[in-house]
């Protein structure tokens, strides 16, 4: 063998062993990552899953213990978000019983501020026809002390009738003090029964807001509830996935998101309902490494992550004094062209800006997402120079 050969033998080699030592390395690598990310421990989302489904697939099936390992760990995982799921489900179950309580306690102390509210109209009533009886007998009481003055200036003659004026006159104000110390008892009842009622009202209030924080809580755990049913939900499409050997995964990504998630047998067509375009997202097809495919006759045989091609316009709008002046839209990252210039009596347009201060150079601007310009303008002022009554310069 020449010296040529061999040494290109040992280059060859060399290499060899570099690419064998690279893969073992990022095998090494991901699978410490799957095997973390299988813990058990908090929510899994729907991109958690596909990333650890695809870090830890190619690697664990390179050996059987491996591969079991990753099975039983997607096994631990269903199992414990299942425990998850019940413990939030009997967390939600207890506040919403304690909501119930609380309505209940509401319910009781609503009656008892209607049966208060009541009370207070009656004294309330019972007050006002005493104030008008107390008016009365004032008056009846001024015209006996009248008839009596009248009586004494004959005495002797009138005393029996002054007499029986005197003792009517005694019973009024009698009846008339009474009277009032009942409407200043009723004024006091009727204070602590407002003193009562505004410490219903601020049990109430102390209820209905514990119903309320209650009510955000058990919103919260119910999406953490569906959020889990979900992470399970997956992770046992891909279990059947793993075990089934015949079977393969493909995600549908649209703008950022996945779109849709099959499992089909290898060599099978895809359906999928096309994505809606909109004024700001435009559906053009679908790709795979970035070319274009045709599910009429793409066939899959790995799993395969199925990109949508989409095109982005944003909208952009011009302001001025608060009104709409003009409005379009573009595609990202593209130019904008301005409208005519705006003008405004006694002012100077000096540009748009989108922070109401810094002039934007529209010539040089790349729109990457929706934005409002608003037109700034110059306040200009009338300067005229004078001379006794001449005016010189305007």
């Amino acid at each position: 063998m020449s010296t040529t050969k061999k040494v290109l033998t040992i280059i060859f080699s060399i290499l060899i062993i570099g690419v064998l030592a690279f893969l073992l390395t990022w095998g090494i690598i991901n699978w410490s990552k799957v095997k973390d990310g299988m813990a058990g421990n908090g929510l899994y989302t729907q991109e958690d899953v596909q990333k650890s489904y695809e870090d830890g697939y190619s690697t664990a099936l390179k050996d059987k213990d491996e591969y079991d390992k990753l099975i039983n760990s997607y096994r631990d995982t269903i199992t414990t978000q299942n425990d998850l799921i019940s413990q939030y489900t009997s967390e939600a179950t207890a506040l919403n019983n304690s909501i119930k309580d609380y309505q209940g306690q509401v319910a009781t102390l609503n009656e008892q501020r209607a049966a208060l509210e009541t009370q207070i109209e009656t004294l309330n009533t019972i007050k006002a026809s005493n104030e008008i009886t107390i008016t009365e007998l004032n008056g009846q009481i001024a015209e006996l002390s009248t008839q009596i003055l009248t009586l004494q200036g004959n005495k002797d003659e009138n005393e029996r009738q002054i007499a029986a004026l005197t003792e009517q006159l005694t019973n009024l104000q009698n009846l008339n003090t009474q009277l009032q110390e009942n409407n200043a008892l009723n004024a006091k009842t009727i204070n602590g029964l407002n003193a009562q009622i505004a410490s219903l009202n601020n049990q109430i209030a102390d209820l209905t807001l514990q119903t309320q924080n209650n009510s955000s809580v058990v919103n919260a755990l119910n999406a953490k509830i569906a959020e889990l049913q979900k992470s399970v939900s997956y992770y046992e499409q891909y279990l059947s996935t793993l075990e089934s050997g015949e079977q393969v995964v493909a995600t549908f990504e649209f703008d950022g998101s996945v779109y849709n998630i099959q499992v089909v047998n290898k060599n099978s067509l895809l359906t999928v309902a096309t994505p809606p375009s909109t004024a700001y997202v435009i559906f053009n097809g679908w790709t795979v490494d970035g070319e274009p495919i045709d599910l009429a006759t793409y066939r899959i045989t790995t799993n395969t992550k199925i990109v949508a091609d989409v095109t982005h316009k944003c909208e952009v709008n011009f302001m001025v004094d608060g009104e709409n002046y003009h409005n379009e839209i573009v595609l990202k990252n593209a130019k904008v062209t301005p409208p005519a210039a705006p003008t405004k009596n006694g002012y100077v347009f000096e540009g748009w800006t989108i922070d109401g201060n810094s002039v934007v150079n529209l010539n040089a601007y790349t729109v990457t997402q929706n934005v409002t310009f608003t037109a700034k303008f110059t306040k200009q002022y009338s300067v005229v120079f004078k001379y006794e009554d001449t005016t010189l310069k305007n």
